[in-house]
Parts: structure tokens; C-alpha cells; sequence
């Protein structure tokens, strides 16, 4: 274990302790005194308001009774044997029995963050503490770490729906990227595949911050779009498309066809691979099943320029579309004929 590490669990654990004292009544004058001297370190404020919060968790699972008195015991057994600052293992061994409890891993806890991921076509409803919701897309990663001020959330990859429960003392921030979307109290989705960024407001308001980019202010019925190339872009769209894909439904307006193929992949099992660099920024528009390959493939060959070849493993792959051989205009053949009457 390197220093650094020590030092978080050194503050895990007196935290821990500094908690038990003080749910424990009557609280002296001089404990207290001792804990706000305590508490004016950083790392000591962090770590007691992740105890803090570790604790409300706790309660809201195992009922208040029960864990109150855990946490009881286990002080006036530190107390009895004299033991309380010489021993910080012992807290951290209640951390740890309390987080069993909670279902939550002792690195989630000891750093304030959590993951939450979905696989290949999976969604998923996820409930914060402080009452926001976030429904997962298919193939979609992300953490979250929530603080005495701010509610942070890191989109890493795929897509996800926020209802923001409303604080204005704790602003609501989404990463992705380069992209930051800051709310109070607001519905709004984010989606980062393949080249792109995209935030679209179904309610309240939000600002888009983007490193290049100026900083934009969403009304509802708004996205905002940052393209790998170019600079990003404010338009209109339909409630309905926001929404679109909690109903199974992926709606592409306008996309880069690179992007496309990046978000009908995340729901398949097999993605679709497009061998060709000159069609990556072809425009494609369109509405499909999530996980209809064959729909997508057949869409996007009626409106480019490319063929839909499957291989050996089952992997569809989007090239180029071979041209047609035309009859020679003379016996002896050229390139890109056949004479006639020959094959």
C-alpha cells in the first residue's frame, strides 16, 4: 500500500470514529472542540462526509435502530479498551461490515464514487441519493461521486437520460469529453458515440461547456451537437426523438454516417463494420428497431453509394459499391468491360 493510500484509510477510519462519538449523546464541549480542529483539514472533511453520507445509505436500507446501535457498540468496545486512536483498523473494519450492508465495495466508498454500466442491449433505471434518476441506453458506462456541493456524474461511453432532482446548492454536472452540461433541476439526455457529442433538453435548462466551443444555454426542445470537425451546432428536435430510444426506437437526423454505425452498434452483437474512409462523413437520416441490422444496412445501401457483404463470422461490413461491367464498344476490351459475349 503506497503512502497516499495510508493516509485515505488513516482519514476513513478517524472519521469513522469522529462519527461514532458524535451520534453518541451527550456530546462534551471538549469533543467538539477537538473534532472542529480535526475537521479543518480537507481530507478530514471529505472522508467524514463520506462517512456521513455512508450512514444515511445505511439507515435507508437497514433501518436506523439497528445500525445506530452497531455503530454504538463498536465505540464503547474502542472506548473500554482504550484503544480508539491506536487502532484505526478497528473503524475501518465497521466501515467495512456497514458497507456489506449497503452492497457497496470498500474502493467505492473510500473515493465517493460509484459505476454503473449496462451490456449489449440492456437499459437500466438507476436511483441517486439525492432522489435524480438516470436511465442507462444499451452498452453505456458511467460514475458518479457526489459532495457536499456538487453532484458530478462521468459519461464515459454510450448514452443516458437525467432527471435531476432540484438543488441549487448543488449544481449537477454531466462529463463527457470535453463536454460539461451543468443543471440544478432538469430532464436531459447525453450521448457521446463515436466522433460526437450530443445534449438534447427535454426540460428546465442547462449549460454546455466545450473546450473550443462558446458556452451555450439550452431551452427545452433544444440540442446541442459537437461534431469531431467543425464547431458545435444549437437546433430544434422533437421531444419524441429524446425519448426515442427508451422505447427501442433509434432516430438518426442528419448523423455522420462513422456516428451512425457507432450507435446502431451498441446494440448489437455483431457490429457492422464500414470498410470504406470516403462515406464516414456521408449524412444519413433515419428511424429503426434498436438491434434491426438488417433494416440499418438496407437503408443506408438505398442512400449512399455502398454494398452490404457479409462475411464468414457473420459480420456485416459496408464498402464501397463495385461498378456495374459494361459491354466493351469494341471486340479487343478495354478496362472496366467485358467484350461480348464473353463470361
Amino acid at each position: 500500500m503506497n503512502d497516499e493510500a495510508e493516509q485515505d484509510g488513516d482519514a476513513v477510519a478517524q472519521a469513522a470514529q469522529w462519527h461514532a462519538r458524535l451520534s453518541t449523546l451527550p456530546v462534551s464541549r471538549e469533543t467538539l472542540e477537538a473534532f472542529f480542529a480535526w475537521n479543518r483539514i480537507l481530507a478530514h472533511r471529505e472522508a467524514f462526509e463520506a462517512v456521513d453520507t455512508l450512514n444515511t445509505r445505511v439507515k435507508r436500507l437497514a433501518g436506523r435502530s439497528t445500525i445506530e446501535a452497531a455503530t454504538e457498540a463498536a465505540y464503547r468496545r474502542g472506548v473500554r479498551h482504550r484503544q480508539e486512536w491506536r487502532r484505526p483498523m478497528q473503524a475501518a473494519s465497521l466501515c467495512t461490515a456497514l458497507l456489506l450492508v449497503a452492497g457497496i465495495s470498500w474502493n467505492q466508498w473510500r473515493t465517493g464514487r460509484e459505476t454503473f454500466a449496462t451490456s449489449v442491449g440492456e437499459q437500466r433505471e438507476v436511483e441517486l441519493q439525492d432522489g435524480s434518476t438516470i436511465m442507462l441506453d444499451s452498452d453505456t458506462r458511467l460514475s458518479i461521486r457526489f459532495l457536499s456541493g456538487a453532484r458530478n456524474v462521468q459519461l464515459e461511453q454510450g448514452q443516458a437520460f437525467f432527471t435531476v432532482a432540484h438543488d441549487t446548492t448543488r449544481p449537477f454536472t454531466v462529463r463527457a469529453g470535453d463536454t460539461s452540461v451543468v443543471a440544478t433541476g432538469t430532464q436531459f439526455d447525453v450521448q457521446r458515440t463515436g466522433s460526437a457529442t450530443l445534449v438534447a433538453l427535454l426540460r428546465g435548462g442547462v449549460d454546455v461547456r466545450s473546450e473550443g466551443h462558446p458556452v451555450a444555454q439550452l431551452t427545452p426542445g433544444q440540442q446541442w451537437r459537437a461534431p469531431a470537425d467543425g464547431p458545435a451546432v444549437v437546433e430544434p428536435v422533437a421531444s419524441s426523438t429524446i425519448t426515442a430510444w427508451m422505447n427501442d426506437r433509434i432516430v438518426l437526423d442528419n448523423v455522420p454516417l462513422a456516428d451512425a454505425i457507432a450507435r446502431v452498434n451498441r446494440h448489437l452483437g455483431q457490429p457492422i463494420v464500414l470498410d470504406t474512409q470516403d462515406q464516414t462523413q456521408a449524412r444519413f437520416s433515419g428511424s429503426l428497431k434498436a438491434g434491426d441490422a438488417q433494416g440499418f444496412v438496407a437503408a443506408v445501401a438505398g442512400a449512399l453509394p455502398l454494398e452490404a457483404v457479409k462475411d464468414e463470422d457473420g459480420a456485416i461490413h459496408l464498402r464501397d459499391r463495385s461498378p456495374p461491367i459494361q459491354p466493351c464498344p469494341s471486340r479487343s476490351g478495354s478496362a472496366g468491360c467485358s467484350p461480348p459475349g464473353s463470361g
